[in-house]
């Protein structure tokens, strides 16, 4: 069971919640256009042995939303400053997509505050390549914009949740027209222009990776943001880092069957860490 509280960072107010496990920290960063509810599949394993902190990006779920930008580069100290003044011990980073990313940035920038990473399918290709270059992500994000554009009320957002998937039962598409209510549609403009990567450098920010790192990565054929080429980037500039591929799936590694394999590699993982 997770508790919602509130944490101020001096600029953006973040919701998260929090596990009553007394382990040690781990603290899961959602993808793009999420919230933290959609890492719940990995909840009820993890929290049996670590203390967990699900946190809402700014501009997504109920965080407060940003007067200064949106880049990758701007969530990190949003990170540093949760971990520094409300965990206070170093703790393992988890992210997913985006959020994956910007626990690379934290691990470079404050070592002192990363006991280790798991980085599942982090959206690596999209720092030199458009948005456009990964169909189903872009056709979400579109249809996400459109949605906000209009400014619908909630029960409207339902709707053309159960429109875009009609096998979608009541619940889930109450689930999903809640996360789509809470994403910024500033948010939404900047992941559209490609400017969520501006001053972010892979290259530079990997060899600072001190820490042991997990990355967890789906097919790209399927639709994974992860290259051949981006794994093996990974591979050649973090110490301690790891790749494993979960078969079947591309950037979903985080849901249903394919999401239990990653799991797997994951638990195995945090054992050595």
């Amino acid at each position: 069971m997770l508790t919602e509280r509130t944490f101020d960072t001096g600029e953006v107010v973040i919701n998260f919640a929090e596990g009553e496990t007394a382990g040690p920290p781990l603290v899961m960063l959602h993808g793009a256009t999420l919230n933290w509810q959609t890492l719940g599949e990995f909840i009820p394993a993890l929290e049996q042995q670590w203390h967990l902190f699900a946190c809402d990006l700014r501009g997504h779920g109920k965080s407060g939303r940003s007067q200064r930008g949106y880049r990758v580069v701007d969530y990190v100290p949003d990170t540093a400053a949760f971990l520094e003044r409300r965990v206070a011990k170093p703790a393992v980073l988890l992210g997913f997509s985006m959020g994956a990313n910007i626990a690379l940035g934290v691990a470079a920038q404050r070592p002192d505050l990363v006991r280790a990473l798991v980085l599942l399918d982090p959206s690596f290709m999209l720092r030199d390549l458009s948005l456009r270059a990964a169909p189903d992500a872009y056709d979400w994000v579109a249809w996400l914009s459109e949605t906000l554009a209009a400014a619908p009320t909630f029960d409207e957002i339902v709707a053309r949740c159960k429109s875009l998937s009609p096998e979608m039962d009541e619940a889930g598409a109450i689930g999903q027209a809640t996360m789509v209510s809470g994403v910024d549609p500033k948010w939404v403009a900047w992941l559209l222009e490609d400017r969520i990567y501006d001053g972010f450098d892979l290259e530079e920010v990997l060899p600072r990776v001190a820490c042991p790192a997990l990355l967890v990565r789906g097919e790209r054929e399927l639709d994974s943001v992860i290259r051949d080429s981006d794994a093996a980037l990974f591979e050649a500039l973090v110490p301690h880092g790891k790749v494993v591929q979960v078969k079947g799936v591309g950037h979903g590694v985080i849901w249903g069957p394919p999401g239990q394999v990653a799991l797997g590699h994951v638990n195995e993982f945090l054992k050595t860490v």
